[in-house]
């Protein structure tokens, strides 16, 4: 998507679009996240949008609240 079309149709228009053509062209998956401080995990969790077991993942995250890495240095 080139900056001359978001300029002419505006970025909300192209958000809508570019995000319709990703959910179309692939498979969607559904995501819950759990911290690790909610106390008891489920071990099964059944998909929102299907009748499927999801499956289970473990991920790190770091949303880097304090600014880039050099400000702890």
């Amino acid at each position: 998507m080139s900056l001359t079309l978001v300029r002419e149709v505006g970025f909300e228009i192209c958000f809508k679009d570019h995000h319709e053509k990703i959910i179309q062209a692939g498979r969607h998956c559904c995501r819950v996240d759990i911290p690790m401080n909610a106390g008891k995990v489920p071990k099964h969790s059944k998909c929102l949008e299907c009748p499927r077991i999801m499956e289970t993942y473990i991920s790190y995250q770091c949303c880097q609240i304090d600014g880039p890495m050099d400000a702890l240095h």
